[in-house]
């Protein structure tokens, strides 16, 4: 229970954003396919995504949910009715920007204080927001009543208040943000007096039954902002006050990797937050973050730290979790791997998407068309593109047989050795149990175009990866010259290591290395601020700390000339000769295409399709994608 409200399950929707909705806010015919899937997957409360609550600042992002005017009902009545028709519960976030603001238009704050994230979009870092007037912040007070009442109206049955991750309200909570000196700033108290004004407008408006709950951050993880013992202090004033639950995050904008936390961060990753929360409080208390397995979500109930688990992106990968949970079917869960593709994405002004699930709120998500014809067909390559073209392909009810000469996984076998990536292999493992449940047949054997044309078969897809590129430098071939492959897979290396390649593999390669005691150099012809630049922002902050942790050294702008038995030179931009010591030189300057058997078959008169590597280096996200919409064609 949350209040008055029965919740079939103790699994909750988070609040994600899609960017969905129209540019004014609307919902729309897709936005009501996302949900409508995961109400359909079992989810026992649906929080849907945060909405903003007036016409004048509120908005954070384009295409963010609207409930700023009495326009906006019919749409979310719609929305509302759908999710509770397919036998969710169904609530609403409603928030305000404040400073943390991507649009045109007015920024707003406790006070002025620039906005300094790592994601914050050009133009938006380090402007200073205007000081709201007390004028204002009642203004803003009166907006939440409003927008909770909407919801009401729209049918909704529950509010939840965005307090947490660097918005508006936690903004006023957090000493970093609020420097005010009135009586909505200075001593915690008075940090306090603006969200306990928002839930009082809130009950005024709503009435003191319907159920109200609050998300805050319970540590920001930075210097001067919210700490738990505050937090444990707010919650007990916000239980007093008459919330119904309250959903523990962390972080703020400067410290987003704690709000989203990259797979370099372990699981689970605010649990110890919610325990310390709901040792505080009587009513309910949400868990979330990294939360990525059923296994770990019932032991968090187990262990009494939460009374209900938040899910955002693993629902992302597979809106079905929570049927699937409650199935003993874990093994068929798409597991979230925490690669931040959805983020990413939304923070570049695009809706969100999914590495591992490339059907993310379109009408055929939970439903794959049957082919009209079974057709015989083959995939070459077993890595994660050839793996999913197989599994779709069969699905659709076509006969497939995939080649792959060494164990299933392609580069993701590797991807996946550092105990840091292990995500990726609760992703390798669920691929695998699918394509042997859906009897694809594996034939361990290099494939050729001669072989490939004995087995009759009508279709063949092509996904057999790519090789290390290996650089025309002097000296490359020499015995203390290795590729990254070969050091994740334990090649021996000498303790002194330099890693040449300053993209993820080599950033990730030289932590591997590091964790293990080695002493690590990168070098990289890329300038420093281009140094993983092909990696998603909150997970590079958090590589770039951990390397910093094991003190390697990057020595960026420098391009290799020629390596040594003591080392490698190089030159700098200015053409002065750098001399780099080191035992062991590992290569990482990324990956060729493997594509020669297309050309073969296609000279033999197959229909073929080429997907991932071997059309050129592709991400893991593309690969998958390529190989979902390859098995569709088929």
């Amino acid at each position: 229970m949350i209040g008055e409200l029965e919740v079939k399950n103790r699994i909750i929707q988070a609040p994600f954003c899609t960017r969905f909705a129209t540019r004014d806010g609307e919902v729309t015919e897709r936005m009501i396919n996302y949900y409508s899937e995961r109400a359909k997957g079992g989810t026992g409360l649906i929080i849907v995504e945060f909405a903003y609550v007036d016409d004048k600042a509120s908005q954070s992002i384009a295409c963010q949910l609207g409930i700023y005017d009495d326009h906006c009902i019919p749409g979310l009545s719609r929305l509302a009715e759908t999710i509770k028709n397919l036998g969710a519960r169904v609530g609403i976030q409603i928030a305000h920007a404040g400073r943390a603001k991507s649009v045109a238009g007015p920024v707003v704050a406790p006070s002025r204080v620039p906005r300094t994230s790592l994601t914050a979009l050009k133009g938006m870092k380090g402007q200073i927001p205007k000081e709201l007037s007390v004028e204002e912040i009642q203004e803003i007070v009166e907006a939440f009543g409003e927008a909770a009442n909407r919801a009401k109206k729209a049918g909704f049955e529950l509010v939840e208040i965005h307090g947490a991750h660097g918005y508006l309200i936690s903004q006023f909570l957090s000493p970093r943000t609020n420097r005010r000196n009135d009586c909505y700033g200075g001593s915690l108290e008075d940090r306090m007096r603006f969200p306990l004004e928002v839930l009082a407008s809130i009950r005024e408006k709503v009435g003191s039954s319907f159920p109200v709950g609050i998300r805050i951050s319970a540590d920001e993880y930075m210097e001067n902002g919210i700490t738990v013992e505050e937090s444990r202090i707010f919650s007990r004033r916000l239980e007093s006050a008459g919330v119904d639950y309250i959903h523990v995050s962390a972080g703020a904008y400067e410290t987003l990797e704690t709000c989203i936390q990259p797979m370099y961060l372990p699981t689970g990753f605010n649990v110890h937050l919610a325990e310390a929360i709901k040792k505080t409080v009587e009513i309910p208390v949400v868990a979330s973050g990294s939360i990525t397995t059923p296994e770990l979500a019932e032991s968090i109930l187990a262990e009494g730290k939460a009374d209900f688990i938040s899910l955002g992106r693993p629902l992302v990968a597979d809106p079905y979790f929570a049927k699937k949970a409650f199935e003993g079917r874990s093994e068929d869960i798409r597991v979230c791997i925490r690669c931040n593709e959805c983020f990413r994405r939304t923070n570049l002004n695009r809706s969100v998407t999914c590495t591992v699930n490339p059907a993310v709120g379109e009408k055929f998500e939970g439903y794959l068309e049957p082919a009209s014809r079974r057709k015989k067909i083959c995939v070459v390559g077993g890595g994660p593109a050839g793996m999913e073209a197989a599994r779709v392909a069969a699905l659709r009810g076509h006969e497939v047989t995939l080649y792959e000469k060494r164990e299933l996984g392609g580069l993701l076998l590797e991807a996946s050795i550092p105990e840091f990536k292990k995500d990726l292999r609760l992703l390798l493992e669920h691929m695998k149990i699918q394509l042997k449940k859906l009897n694809v047949k594996i034939v361990r054997k290099e494939a050729t175009a001669e072989l490939i044309e004995r087995s009759g078969c009508e279709i063949v897809i092509v996904a057999t990866g790519a090789t290390p590129l290996i650089p025309n430098i002097k000296g490359v071939n020499r015995s203390n010259v290795i590729t990254a492959l070969d050091a994740l897979n334990g090649k021996e290396t000498g303790q002194d290591i330099i890693v040449v390649g300053g993209g993820l593999v080599g950033l990730e390669t030289a932590l591997f290395l590091a964790e293990q005691g080695k002493k690590v150099k990168i070098v990289s012809r890329r300038p420093m601020e281009e140094i993983g630049a092909d990696i998603e922002p909150l997970a590079l902050e958090v590589l770039k700390r951990r390397l910093n942790k094991y003190d390697v050294k990057i020595y960026a702008g420098l391009v290799v000339e020629e390596i040594t038995d003591q080392g490698l030179i190089a030159k700098d931009m200015y053409e002065n000769r750098v001399e780099i010591n080191g035992e062991t030189i590992i290569l990482a300057r990324g990956f060729k295409p493997e594509k020669r058997i297309v050309s073969s078959l296609r000279e033999k008169g197959l229909t073929v399709y080429a997907v991932g590597d071997c059309v050129n280096p592709r991400t893991l996200y593309e690969a998958i994608h390529e190989g979902y919409f390859a098995g569709l064609k088929v």
